[in-house]
């Protein structure tokens, strides 16, 4: 399942909603990475050893996934099809 569809059934929660209930209602979601790799929620969300209590809306929620995804889930670094110029940190650029 695509990050988008898992994170619409995560979101499908009531808020505020605690993270052991998101955990407990949708670990077993597997999630498959721009990659090919896939990876179950309740997997992705083991490597926070401080995680919040609770989520007070939806974007909270879906920040805090999308923050702790591992660095080869989000496809190639650096890349942007929308601009002409690198944006990378260090390039210098003239107009």
């Amino acid at each position: 399942m695509e990050m988008e569809t898992a994170m619409s059934e995560l979101c499908a929660c009531e808020y505020p909603v605690e993270f052991e209930t998101v955990v407990d209602r949708c670990g077993d979601t597997v999630v498959e990475f721009s990659n090919g790799e896939s990876m179950p929620l309740s997997e992705v969300v083991s490597v926070v050893d401080d995680y919040p209590t609770a989520f007070q809306t939806e974007a909270e929620l879906h920040n805090f996934v999308v923050s702790i995804l591992p660095e080869a889930s989000v496809g190639r670094k650096q890349y942007d099809d929308r601009a002409g110029v690198s944006t990378r940190s260090g390039d210098t650029v003239s107009f």
